[in-house]
């Protein structure tokens, strides 16, 4: 994005809970290792949207509820100037956004760990086209790669 623009985070109740969980008492160590706290910051600072038919209310900062239907309130927020939307996690936000075809990226993150089970992040997701922007490895094998959404 461009520099004036800030960046919103979009999540459900259970990222948002394990985001809260471990982020809010690293921004609030002072000896938490500096790159951590780093990110801490960053999370505390950005905008939060959370998508909960249970929380409405929460003492980490910059953070909003919103018990409405994530596809219309997406497409109200992306008509607005200035602002980029991040999703981390948050699989049936994604399958949903994804189905409305309301994401331009997808940041993909592999670990070379087979667990050999858990969610798809695509259920339900017809017909998507991605072309591959960059792909970085790294030492330790993990893999991120960018797809943006092709027409």
């Amino acid at each position: 994005g461009e520099p004036n623009e800030r960046t919103t985070l979009i999540a459900g109740g259970t990222t948002y809970r394990l985001f809260k969980a471990t982020w809010q008492p690293i921004f609030n160590d002072p000896n938490a290792p500096e790159i951590m706290k780093g990110f801490a910051k960053e999370l505390t600072d950005m905008n939060k949207i959370v998508f909960s038919k249970t929380m409405k209310e929460s003492d980490w900062e910059n953070t909003e509820f919103h018990d409405t239907d994530p596809v219309e309130t997406v497409k109200k927020l992306k008509a607005q100037e200035g602002e980029n939307f991040m999703i981390m996690g948050s699989g049936s936000i994604i399958q949903q956004l994804s189905r409305a075809n309301l994401i331009d990226e997808y940041m993909l993150i592999i670990n070379p760990l087979v667990v050999g089970e858990g969610k798809p992040l695509f259920k339900d997701v017809k017909g998507l086209k991605l072309k591959l922007i960059s792909a970085k490895s790294f030492a330790l094998g993990n893999v991120v790669l960018r797809y943006e959404t092709a027409s």
